[in-house]
């Protein structure tokens, strides 16, 4: 039988995009996720997350660490999530992590945006991304939990 996946990620435009759900990946997928970054690292500005709670072990945060450290720089990752114990968890990374490490509200794409230093086309992009990849994991669209892309924030501006 095959395992369900907890999060799917990939590169779109200038970032590197990873959707979660509300269960923590396995230790295979964190991996798996952490490599992958690295061997697009040179194609992103960054990294993206939108997470409805999921998110890194204790152990999985250590290893992402130890990760980055090997790796010799950690990427801006703006993590995007409706949970204060995942923007807690965004917090606790971020001391061992640097500065490069900040939380956002789930529909805030505009800061998220700012953040990562990216344009407002390439977040209409991501926000196409990231509601495609909820979708692939049978999770809710943002429209239907009340909140607006970036596209429709600058029309109503």
């Amino acid at each position: 039988m095959a395992k369900t996946k907890t999060f799917l990620y990939e590169v779109s435009g200038k970032a590197h995009i990873a959707v979660h759900g509300k269960v923590p990946p396995s230790d295979e997928e964190w991996q798996a996720y952490l490599d992958h970054i690295v061997n697009h690292v040179s194609e992103i500005r960054g990294v993206l997350v939108s997470t409805l709670g999921g998110g890194p072990s204790t152990a999985q945060r250590r290893a992402a660490t130890e990760h980055w450290n090997r790796y010799g720089s950690t990427p801006k990752m703006a993590i995007m999530t409706v949970s204060p114990i995942v923007r807690g968890m965004v917090k606790a990374l971020s001391w061992f992590l640097g500065t490069n490490l900040r939380a956002f509200a789930l529909d805030d794409y505009e800061n998220a945006r700012k953040y990562l230093g990216l344009g407002e086309t390439d977040i209409d992009e991501i926000a196409e991304t990231v509601e495609r990849l909820r979708g692939e994991l049978g999770l809710p669209q943002q429209s239907a939990m009340g909140s607006r892309s970036p596209a429709s924030e600058r029309t109503r501006a």
